[in-house]
């Protein structure tokens, strides 16, 4: 028999705490009553199942713990330091060290101060010993109160940090990744949550033995059984956020790619998609080593064109999405009409995508330009960035509206403060008024 099947991954950056809090909610199921009722066939909820650190738990309380364990993941203290401050003054030592006219002895003092703070967060240092040191290196000190300040000023806050929990790493590394394996419903395998739970979780703790499993979820009261995961991307080893940067070299010790780069983040965006569409083999290839001997044959779907595959894409997408009407509380009649409903939406929904196949690589460019624009202002929040973004929305939305609402939403999650994401917000709202639709 032979099937396709969903792979996916969701990398949550170490600024994005909302989307981590909003997937493990999903997952063990501790949405809002509502949501839950829309969404799920509740007379099957106790068929789920729930793992935390590899032991089964039973409880919502037990469930709710791991939710704020994840949340845990990404608390630190960094709102309440003056990091801006903190590099401005390692800058100013880095530059006397490299002028020629700073004393030896002076760029001694300097450079020991920088290797405290670069590498020793848990050792305090003594302001009154460091000036004193300085005063003994030169009879005569060029700036000398500018360097006792600057000196002082890196003493105190790098005393400060010893007692707080500060992430200096990038706030846009990995923090933590989201993975599903599902299977969609037309290829009809025989293949049960838990099934697929055991490959999901045997594929990253086989080749990424040094990122926990931090829970994995079966669901069983949906139409389908299928399963979730999430990993922590800190390595155990290490003590890095560096996995994607393992499963890149995961696939270059595995396949020969000549012209490719030796780190991920030299990629060109060509070498990119292929790495992703290398990835997604690999799991394809780790399945199928799985599940030989119930005669399943796992292999990706061959399109004709890139409008068939968006297609494709855009159904599976409307029909995994459907509300799941829920059996305790809705008639016969009720059924019917929501069966015929999303029969009608699924038709309307193919006319539509057939009649914009010809805008289907447009949309596609603009997707990939305004993630890249929000992303940039994630990072450095210079107003380019923003106006580059409302522009590429605009544009977006002109092709559609559906989509331009869901990457401008997207767009707002990935800023790492509320200012950011307000003006995120602004420009999604000014780019999709009347005159930038015309």
């Amino acid at each position: 028999m032979k099937s396709t099947l969903l792979h996916k991954q969701i990398r949550v950056a170490k600024f994005n705490s909302k989307l981590a809090t909003a997937l493990v909610s999903h997952d063990l199921r501790l949405q809002s009553k509502e949501e839950i009722e829309q969404n799920t066939i509740t007379s099957k909820a106790h068929l789920n199942k729930y793992t935390f650190k590899g032991k089964e738990i039973k409880t919502e309380n037990d469930r709710k713990q791991v939710l704020s364990y994840v949340n845990s993941l990404y608390e630190n203290d960094n709102k309440n330091f003056d990091s801006a401050k903190f590099r401005k003054t390692k800058f100013k030592l880095k530059k006397w060290i490299e002028n020629d006219k700073t004393p030896e002895e002076e760029k001694n003092l300097y450079r020991k101060l920088l290797k405290i703070a670069d590498q020793h967060q848990n050792r305090s240092i003594s302001p009154q010993n460091a000036i004193e040191t300085l005063l003994k290196t030169s009879t005569k000190i060029s700036r000398l109160n500018d360097k006792k300040r600057t000196i002082e000023a890196l003493i105190e806050l790098h005393n400060q940090k010893i007692d707080m929990n500060i992430d200096s790493d990038s706030q846009l590394n990995t923090r933590v990744i989201s993975t599903l394996f599902k299977i969609p419903s037309h290829n009809q395998t025989p293949l049960s949550g838990e099934e697929q739970e055991e490959i999901l979780n045997g594929y990253y703790e086989t080749n990424f033995p040094n990122y926990e499993i931090i829970y994995s979820a079966v669901h069983n009261d949906e139409t389908l059984g299928h399963a979730h995961n999430m990993i922590n991307g800190k390595n155990q080893i290490t003590q890095k956020y560096d996995f994607v940067e393992a499963q890149y070299q995961y696939i270059l010790n595995k396949i020969e790619l000549p012209g490719f780069p030796g780190k991920y983040s030299k990629c060109s965006a060509k070498q990119i998609k292929l790495f992703g569409e290398l990835i997604q083999q690999d799991f394809y290839d780790f399945a199928n080593s799985k599940v030989e001997s119930k005669n399943i044959i796992f292999e990706k779907k061959q399109y004709n064109s890139k409008e068939e595959k968006a297609l494709e894409r855009e159904q599976i997408k409307t029909d995994t999405s459907k509300r799941v009407a829920n059996r305790e509380y809705n008639t016969a009649t009720y059924l019917a009409e929501e069966k015929q409903k999303n029969s009608n939406d699924v038709k309307a929904l193919i006319t539509q995508k057939s009649e914009l196949k010809n805008d289907i690589s447009k949309i596609e460019n603009a997707i990939r330009n305004t993630i890249d624009f929000a992303a940039e202002y994630a990072a450095t929040a210079v107003k380019r960035a923003l106006v580059n973004f409302k522009n590429e929305i605009g544009l977006l939305n002109k092709l559609s509206e559906f989509v331009a609402k869901n990457i401008g939403n997207q767009a707002k999650d990935m800023q790492p403060n509320q200012d950011q994401k307000d003006k995120i917000e602004n420009a999604v709202k000014e780019a999709t008024t009347t005159k930038y639709k015309s």
